[in-house]
């Protein structure tokens, strides 16, 4: 009932989700990432639930496993509807989680459509993969049940990238936001706007954490969104009273080091 896809090198999870769609002989997928499970009944609950509804994608809900041990559980939301707006809203205004994991998809979503998959990528592409899928369906359900375990590990993806501070990580972040908000224009400008929020609370934080700042301006500048560093956009994205913090700290390599210490002379 397994069946094992080698690759001759490391091309990276999101070229992992291509072969392993192409290569699956199912109606349905479902992906769990290496270090996660899923209750026992976790298939039968998503099949049935599709089944019964005829919709695209299942949610389920999910539980956040710390390292001593303490769950702390997650339901999606669609607050704005079960549609492929409904379903892209949410994730941009993050009721919705963003992973491929923890849910049950039609299969004839991923092949049915030409969807870009990009080698040795491994930061934000789940986020790249959902909101590309979000333009081809019709209809989203959750279900209240959590059927999957999601640990936070010190050696997991999602940990380091907070840690790591290479080139490569930086710019796999900002492609995946640059590709995210022109999928979410796709979709609805409305969307689109959500996630130039998201991008510029992500660039701000990168800097609040201890990136570079030059790096990242340099980055974001090449990728085509350095219209988001502006003063109007950073009012109209995070208010008047955090432009005073935002503005200063993205512009100028002074203030990130007074508001946030010396690591941006690294």
């Amino acid at each position: 009932r397994i069946r094992v896809v080698n690759h001759p090198e490391n091309c990276g999870l999101m070229w992992v989700r291509k072969t392993s769609v192409e290569a699956s002989t199912g109606d349905y997928l479902m992906f769990v990432d290496s270090d996660d499970e899923v209750t026992p009944d976790a298939c039968e609950k998503l099949y049935s639930e599709a089944v019964r509804t005829g919709a695209d994608i299942v949610v389920a809900g999910h539980d956040f496993i710390e390292l001593d041990g303490r769950a702390f559980p997650w339901k999606s939301r669609l607050d704005y509807g079960d549609s492929s707006f409904g379903f892209a809203m949410a994730m941009a205004m993050n009721e919705m989680d963003r992973h491929l994991w923890g849910k049950l998809y039609k299969k004839r979503i991923f092949l049915d459509h030409t969807l870009l998959y990009l080698k040795h990528f491994n930061i934000g592409e789940d986020q790249i993969l959902s909101f590309q899928i979000a333009r081809h369906v019709e209809r989203v359900v959750t279900i209240p049940d959590s059927v999957y375990k999601y640990y936070r590990n010190s050696s997991s993806l999602l940990n380091n990238i907070y840690v790591l501070k290479s080139e490569k990580d930086l710019r796999d972040f900002i492609l995946a936001s640059k590709l995210t908000i022109d999928l979410s224009g796709e979709i609805d400008d409305r969307i689109k706007e959500r996630s130039e929020t998201n991008a510029l609370r992500c660039f701000f934080n990168w800097i609040k954490r201890g990136f570079e700042r030059k790096m990242i301006v340099e980055l974001v500048d090449e990728y085509g969104l350095s219209y988001l560093f502006s003063v109007p956009a950073i009012i109209r994205h995070v208010g008047l009273k955090k432009a005073f913090i935002y503005y200063p700290v993205l512009k100028f390599d002074g203030a990130a080091r007074l508001i946030y210490g010396s690591k941006q002379d690294k």
